[in-house]
């Protein structure tokens, strides 16, 4: 898999901040959102199965990958 996804949210997707341990205080983010995976999180101990994702210089969240794939078309550089 490459290091850096872009994508556009087709629909809302729930997020958490990247600073949390869990998934209690979720929030949604809308969609046409552009946005890139920027860590997928591989050695996570915490919240597996998520991917960190940046929508923009200084908004980055934690959303759960399966969650992402099905709310999100993948497009190029």
């Amino acid at each position: 898999m490459c290091k850096e996804t872009y994508f556009r949210l087709s629909e809302p997707v729930t997020v958490v901040t990247v600073a949390q341990k869990d998934d209690t205080d979720s929030f949604q983010i809308g969609k046409n959102l552009l946005g890139k995976i920027v860590d997928r999180r591989a050695e996570a101990f915490f919240l597996q199965g998520w991917v960190r994702i940046a929508s923009g210089p200084d908004d980055e969240y934690l959303v759960a990958f399966s969650s992402l794939k099905k709310s999100c078309s993948l497009v190029n550089e």
